[in-house]
């Protein structure tokens, strides 16, 4: 069986003068491979220019949210560089204070960003940005969010420790992301 989701699609450059939706189908086995290749991906975050495993887990739950390779198709790096870019312009725009992210899975690496998650401005990002999915991480566990609005739970250990770090105030790189102490 075949799930299908409805997508928005956004002109470059923020807000959209003309928008339309188009819809994508995800197989049941890409839905299957993505799943366990989340399963094992695991989450770094940009701490003073140095990469370093995300160690300790929000209070509150946060979206971790790329831009790469739009709609499960790979993109080159020039044009990843040009997505991730488009991606931080928007959350900046959203008054967000996105924290550089990647993921690491037997696939790929891929950068992206970590802001607070609300399940509408969520799901609307993964839509905008046509990401198959994006991994909501809370205190007690992580869960896929998928474009088309379903959530599935990863049950795994990766979340242990019960606070995140605290993010001084002005501690800002790439034009208003943050990095952690």
């Amino acid at each position: 069986m075949e799930q299908v989701c409805s997508r928005r699609i956004t002109r470059s450059g923020g807000a959209a003068k003309s928008r339309k939706w188009q819809t994508i189908t995800i197989a049941d086995d890409e839905r299957q491979r993505l799943l366990e290749s989340y399963r094992v991906t695991r989450c770094d975050i940009l701490r003073h220019g140095e990469w370093t495993s995300l160690d300790t887990v929000p209070s509150e739950p946060v979206l971790v949210i790329c831009s790469a390779n739009p709609d499960g198709r790979r993109a080159s790096v020039a044009e990843n560089i040009q997505h991730d870019s488009h991606l931080l312009r928007a959350l900046i725009a959203l008054s967000l204070r996105p924290i550089r992210a990647r993921g690491r899975g037997p696939e790929s690496v891929e950068e992206g960003w970590i802001i607070p998650h609300q399940p509408e401005r969520s799901l609307a990002l993964i839509r905008n940005f046509s990401q198959l999915a994006g991994i909501i991480i809370s205190d007690r566990w992580r869960t896929i969010l998928w474009t088309d609005g379903i959530e599935t739970r990863l049950d795994d250990d990766c979340c242990t420790a019960p606070e995140v770090p605290t993010i001084p105030p002005g501690e800002q790189t790439n034009a208003g992301a943050q990095t952690l102490p």
